[in-house]
């Protein structure tokens, strides 16, 4: 059977690396399609079809539906354009100070502009909002960016909870790793909360602590409000924007109060 790789791209050019996972992909045509034929793949889907045309309808996560017609008739790839709901993201250049030292702490500084462009849209979006808000909220006379040595990881990892309704929702939830200065690590949980941060009693979710993420405290006040999730000595931390629900926790659902709470952000940053 011919093996057909679909690779999608954002309008941006951007390559999708978010898996893609076969329940995300709907195909139907002159032969049934078996689950086992779609296999996830870098940026896309492998998949292993009979010969003939094929319906395809790929949805993801902050992405629109994308509609078009596949035609299996040799190995090849094909390349699929899906519109992702931000409608304008930064360049590199126009990230503000604050923002560029900590992306420059995750990538190559040499190469930090042309990473930047690499990145997946849910990957720049998250960056994005997460390191604003942090470059804009006060800590100990300054903010809490400046506590942040390194950005280790920027992804999402899929959390399975109970939601506000009962009802058991899986989502991903989009997140940064990072790196807490030494000489802040003894200090850093007092001036948390001295800023309007509460810490979260009960034991940490999975998502965290299979990380080893064990100390929680949470931002007080307006959404969307920062979570940050701790090492036992403070070394490291899960940083995300927390929007009031966990399976509401995606780009789009995050700009809805990002925009109220730091009007400014409309200029460079928009989702719709």
């Amino acid at each position: 059977m011919p093996l057909i790789h679909l690779r999608v791209f954002s309008q941006r050019g951007r390559k999708i690396t978010d898996p893609v996972s076969p329940g995300e992909f709907e195909i139907q045509g002159t032969h049934f399609v078996h689950p086992a034929d779609l296999d996830p793949a870098d940026g896309g889907l492998d998949l292993n079809l009979v010969p003939g045309q094929y319906k395809s309808t790929l949805r993801l996560e902050e992405f629109d539906a994308c509609d078009f017609t596949l035609k299996a008739d040799h190995a090849k790839t094909v390349s699929v354009e899906a519109q992702h709901r931000c409608t304008l993201l930064p360049a590199f250049a126009h990230l503000d100070e604050e923002q560029q030292r900590l992306f420059r702490s995750y990538a190559d500084p040499a190469s930090a502009a042309s990473e930047w462009n690499v990145l997946s849209d849910n990957q720049a979006c998250t960056f994005f909002q997460v390191t604003y808000a942090l470059a804009r909220t006060p800590l100990n006379g300054s903010f809490l960016s400046h506590a942040i040595q390194r950005v280790q990881r920027i992804g999402g990892a899929l959390i399975t909870a109970r939601a506000e309704d009962g009802a058991t929702r899986s989502a991903t939830g989009w997140r940064l790793h990072v790196l807490v200065k030494a000489a802040n690590r003894e200090t850093i949980a007092g001036q948390l909360k001295a800023s309007g941060f509460a810490r979260d009693a009960g034991t940490p979710h999975p998502t965290h602590s299979r990380f080893g993420y064990m100390k929680s405290f949470r931002q007080q006040g307006a959404h969307p409000r920062l979570q940050m999730v701790f090492t036992p000595d403070f070394s490291g931390a899960d940083v995300d924007l927390d929007q009031g629900s966990f399976h509401k926790s995606a780009p789009h659902h995050v700009y809805k109060a990002m925009k109220k709470k730091f009007p400014g952000v409309e200029t460079l940053y928009r989702v719709r």
